[in-house]
């Protein structure tokens, strides 16, 4: 690092804040280098488990993408279910699997409806979570 007088660092602000190092220090890297709107087509989290699994394919990913662009607000695992590529428990086990957290699909009879009665309406809303049953002294949610 330069330094000049008193200890300061004589650097540009210009190579310092638009250049980050590689870790061979040699070669700079811009920042359009780190994230480009035109590379954001990558499998990330989720759909990179899926990919990796073989559940889906690199079609359907492109498939599903198209269907984004048509639904602005639709998330790119809801696309993958619309366009049929993947069904929503295998999207909700790869979810689980990126989160590192158990996966166990719920049916509607796993729900005891008395356990809702425990839970303050606020409370189940705010931590977006759903009773399902007792376990000793603890609540099993989802």
């Amino acid at each position: 690092m330069d330094k000049g007088p008193h200890n300061q660092d004589t650097r540009s602000n210009h190579d310092v804040g638009a250049k980050l190092r590689s870790s061979s220090a040699d070669e700079p890297i811009g920042f359009t280098e780190l994230w480009c709107p035109e590379n954001d087509d990558q499998p990330r989290g989720p759909v990179a488990i899926l990919l990796e699994a073989g559940k889906i394919t690199a079609d359907d990913f492109k498939a599903a993408l198209e269907h984004q662009k048509n639904n602005r607000r639709l998330g790119i695992l809801d696309a993958l279910v619309e366009t049929k590529a993947v069904d929503e428990v295998t999207v909700q086990e790869a979810v689980a699997a990126y989160f590192n957290i158990p996966f166990q699909p719920i049916k509607p009879e796993d729900v005891d409806p008395d356990i809702f009665k425990l839970l303050d309406s606020e409370f189940i809303k705010r931590r977006r979570v759903i009773p399902i049953k007792r376990d000793g002294n603890k609540i099993v949610v989802g």
